[in-house]
């Protein structure tokens, strides 16, 4: 099965896009901040409790802090640094910023995290309990608003008897090109993940979904997608069709109760990154502890794609002091 065009919705408005400078520019290798600023809790939760007292030099990987093994993760060390004191990070939330207790990492080096022992035996072959146990173990977490442990995200969904699952690669905003790169770069580990998840929640369909105008560039992921049975998507370029609700009534003919989660009609969305992650972790144990970041805009000298650790902040990723940012689409 090829890519093939679905269909739209009433409505909507056709975006102005500058996607010039990085669509085709190679993700580049991981950037190494001045600090991090490792977030604690996740937003609205409590914190896990901290291991590392301050001055201690810590491993990529390393855990920070404890969580409680369900709703709070335990906390690892993107990079490997020395723990300074406890600060405060402001974590975007919807439309606004939340103070979380941070651990700061000065001192950084980009050492890989240490490897843990793949999935025991063929993903395919395994039931979703067993898929689930190997997740948790992972320590990691959506890479999505909401975020939330992995495990947590995965238990959800089994319960609410999730039937369709979409990896949501569709980029709203004007500048923005991560998910594209993610996909022309490293597509076939990020189907991997998407098919684990699935097999993982039991989701019956299992749908790609991108900008129609990207699919020439993703024709290679037509075999392992024809091979794991992933339906592949192109949807016309009108905002906001990445939005959730939007993108689960066109794609399933359901429309999710306002203020309601997706679960309630049996259907899932995640995104490259975590389908990425979770590939990574299944077939080579490794943790996955940087996102890839599109920076681009009229104050961008250096217009990239870059793999940043989380807890880098982001007026580290300019060159040019002073720099105005907001936070929102523009």
């Amino acid at each position: 099965m090829a890519w093939h065009r679905y269909g739209t919705f009433t409505g909507g408005l056709d975006l102005p896009e500058d996607t010039g400078r990085t669509l085709n520019e190679p993700i580049e290798p991981l950037f190494v901040p001045p600090y991090l600023l490792v977030p604690l809790a996740l937003p609205g939760a409590p914190s896990a409790t901290r291991l590392i007292e301050p001055g201690k030099t810590v491993r990529a990987g390393q855990v920070l802090a404890q969580g409680d093994g369900e709703t709070i993760p335990d906390i690892l060390a993107p990079l490997s640094g020395r723990a300074a004191e406890l600060t405060t990070a402001q974590v975007a939330l919807g439309g606004r910023f939340v103070p979380v207790e941070a651990m700061r990492l000065n001192s950084l080096q980009a050492d890989p995290p240490p490897d843990h022992a793949p999935f025991a035996q063929p993903w395919r072959q395994a039931n979703g309990d067993d898929l689930l146990a190997f997740a948790t173990e992972s320590k990691l977490t959506t890479f999505r608003q909401p975020l939330m442990p992995l495990s947590e995200w995965l238990t959800q969904g089994r319960s609410a008897n999730t039937q369709t699952l979409i990896l949501n690669a569709l980029e709203n905003q004007p500048y923005l090109t991560a998910n594209h790169r993610l996909l022309v770069e490293y597509g076939p580990l990020v189907l991997t993940g998407l098919a684990i998840l699935a097999r993982t929640l039991g989701a019956s369909r299992v749908v790609l979904a991108v900008d129609q105008r990207r699919t020439k560039a993703c024709a290679h992921l037509i075999v392992p997608a024809n091979e794991l049975g992933i339906e592949l998507i192109g949807l016309p370029h009108k905002y906001p069709l990445g939005a959730d609700p939007i993108l689960l009534r066109v794609i399933t003919g359901r429309e999710v109760p306002q203020g309601r989660p997706s679960s309630d009609i049996h259907a899932a969305v995640i995104d490259p990154m975590t389908a990425l992650a979770v590939a990574r972790w299944f077939s080579t144990g490794q943790h996955t502890l940087w996102r890839v970041v599109t920076l681009d805009g009229s104050q961008a000298r250096n217009a990239r794609n870059l793999a940043v650790p989380l807890g880098t902040p982001c007026e580290t990723l300019f060159e040019m002091p002073g720099v105005v940012l907001t936070h929102g689409g523009p």
